[in-house]
């Protein structure tokens, strides 16, 4: 019998001992690691692959002005549509004002038995509604409050019937008996180009019509 306490580990016969050492001695290698205990080497980022750094290359000249040529563009088209944003916001809230004015002054002569008018100051883009008595004289001046249309705003033309008017103070009259002329309000801002009918509001209100239309983007 063997005693087990003189067992000893045979070495693999088959495996020189040269081989094994060149084995570890390469597989330290790969890890960076040197020295019998296995301490990183002050030369692994170099020696080793697998700690090579990859090193990161920088913008191109042409590569930075393409952003910038897509970055100016995309700043033209949004400040371009603003502006066009704006413009229609702008003339459209000073025709829904006018037409507003249009509906009260009627509503106000159909429940008054006595006519109502709406007083345009051409000059001064400003509305307001006047209580007239039968013989067309003003019973109650400004009985709704003077409203301004906007501060880039101009009445451009004002046509009642036949009759067009671009200055002055000029009234539009609704009876009781709810008969109005063919009343026809131009407007734009101030410092768009006249010629182009894309630059306007148009708030037409024909005879015994209820309510007045409002058109964008052409003068009617």
């Amino acid at each position: 019998m063997v005693d087990p306490g003189n067992r000893r580990m045979k070495p693999q016969e088959n495996v020189p001992v040269q081989l094994v050492d060149s084995s570890v001695h390469a597989a330290r290698n790969c890890l960076g690691m040197s020295g019998d205990r296995g301490e990183p080497s002050m030369f692994s980022s170099t020696t080793s692959p697998a700690f090579h750094t990859v090193r990161r290359r920088g913008f191109s000249l042409a590569e930075l002005l393409v952003v910038l040529s897509i970055v100016l563009f995309a700043v033209t088209v949004s400040l371009l549509a603003y502006g066009n944003y704006r413009k229609g916001a702008t003339v459209r809230s000073a025709a829904d004002k006018v037409r507003a004015a249009m509906v009260q002054a009627r509503y106000r002569a159909i429940a008054s038995g006595l006519p109502s008018a709406v007083v345009f100051d051409v000059d001064n883009t400003v509305i307001w509604i006047d209580d007239l008595d039968e013989d067309l004289s003003p019973r109650a001046p400004k009985a709704v409050a003077p409203e301004f249309l906007g501060d880039d705003v101009i009445i451009d033309l004002l046509r009642i019937n036949a009759n067009s008017f671009n200055s002055g103070v000029q009234q539009v009259v609704f009876r009781p008996d709810d008969t109005n002329p063919l009343v026809t309000v131009h407007l734009r801002r101030e410092f768009d180009d006249p010629a182009d009918d894309e630059n306007y509001y148009s708030v037409q209100m024909y005879p015994n019509s209820a309510e007045p239309r409002v058109w964008a983007n052409v003068r009617r």
